[in-house]
């Protein structure tokens, strides 16, 4: 919590209920830079009486407003860390802290939750404390000035709640010789990504300020296991979302090299052939997909709609109990349903054959 530049002195209502204004009164009450409160009151002999049943609204003020004042201070000097969140790069933005007063479905833009998180009675909802007290000590606070920027990224992010100074650090600690795009300082507050994570993948591959936010905003569970993970992929010439799917699939480094090199394609061109397959339901290992039976084909194999793999598991009508892998695989190595089904009952019968060959031997 910032500390406030000066006590200041601020007229109060002191009420002696919880439910009534009657017999209120005003009476001045001094905060302290520390958040310390000057009631007039004699606050441990208040505390006796409170737990004997009794009310005095200067206790909460003491208590509960003066932290939320100190907070709300942090807020408007741009000095807390991450005031706002957002789930990812498309996501409404939040408050960090959420209140009944906040909008159930978030806020389109981060200034408009920025401003959101600095209002007072926002701040004194999130304290459990009385909006009119925050109100009436935070009228009493001028808050300081905002530091001259020389533009963007300092002036858009100044109005999202993220000071200068955190702005320069942010750049300092990843190395980054020009200040980088809005978005990525947006993903940093949104996303609290590692900063030495970021640093170490930018010096393991020459990244433009695009993938660069990119990082910011998709760190992930896997970066924080494997910190070196993501820089490996992106030296193999695969960048940005393609790389992060790649990660989340099956398939790995080696699987993608193989693929390329079987098919001689490019790295880029592989992990997109790889990724259809993942996204028609099935991810069969690349030794099948590199496979001699799939060696009369001019182009990588390209998997067939779920549809179609039905249409042959009904075909077979239970006969040979292939894995959906080895649907896929048959339907592209013999291209249609009826062949693939006659391939595969010649298949199951040959090796039903030998099996019972092998039981008449060993009788």
């Amino acid at each position: 919590m910032a500390e406030l530049p000066g006590p200041i002195t601020v007229s109060v209502t002191c009420r002696t209920s919880r439910n009534s204004t009657k017999g209120s009164k005003r009476h001045p009450v001094t905060l302290y830079p520390n958040g310390t409160v000057e009631t007039g009151h004699d606050l441990e002999q208040e505390r006796i009486l409170a737990a004997l049943g009794g009310y005095l609204s200067c206790l909460e003020l003491a208590d509960v407003a003066s932290p939320a004042v100190l907070e709300w201070y942090t807020l408007q000097q741009r000095l807390a860390a991450r005031p706002i969140r957002a789930a990812h790069s498309r996501a409404p933005w939040h408050p960090a802290k959420k209140a009944a007063c906040c909008a159930r479905r978030g806020y389109k833009t981060p200034q408009e939750a920025a401003a959101h998180a600095r209002d007072p009675k926002h701040v004194a909802l999130t304290h459990g404390a009385h909006a009119w007290q925050v109100a009436a000590l935070c009228r009493g606070i001028a808050p300081e000035p905002a530091p001259e920027m020389p533009g963007d990224p300092w002036t858009t992010m100044w109005e999202c709640g993220m000071h200068p100074d955190e702005l320069d650090r942010i750049s300092l600690e990843i190395d980054a010789d020009d200040p980088l795009p809005v978005y990525f300082y947006l993903g940093v507050m949104a996303r609290n990504p590692n900063l030495d994570w970021i640093r170490d993948t930018m010096r393991a591959v020459p990244l433009e300020p695009r993938s660069v936010t990119y990082l910011a905003w998709s760190y992930s569970k896997i970066d924080r296991l494997d910190p070196t993970l993501r820089g490996q992929w992106l030296r193999t010439g695969i960048m940005d979302r393609l790389a992060q799917r790649l990660i989340d699939s099956p398939y790995d480094i080696a699987d993608v090299e193989a693929f390329s090199a079987h098919w001689q394609i490019s790295p880029v061109m592989a992990g997109l052939e790889l990724m259809k397959w993942c996204d028609s339901g099935v991810a069969p290992p690349v030794a099948m997909l590199t496979g001699p039976e799939l060696d009369h084909l001019a182009y990588p194999p390209t998997p067939p709609r779920w549809q179609t793999r039905e249409r042959l598991r009904d075909e077979l009508d239970g006969q040979g109990l292939c894995t959906e892998e080895e649907l896929a695989v048959a339907l592209v190595r013999w291209g249609s349903v009826g062949r693939a089904a006659c391939e595969l009952r010649l298949i199951a019968g040959r090796a039903e054959r030998t099996r019972g060959g092998l039981c008449d031997a060993e009788n």
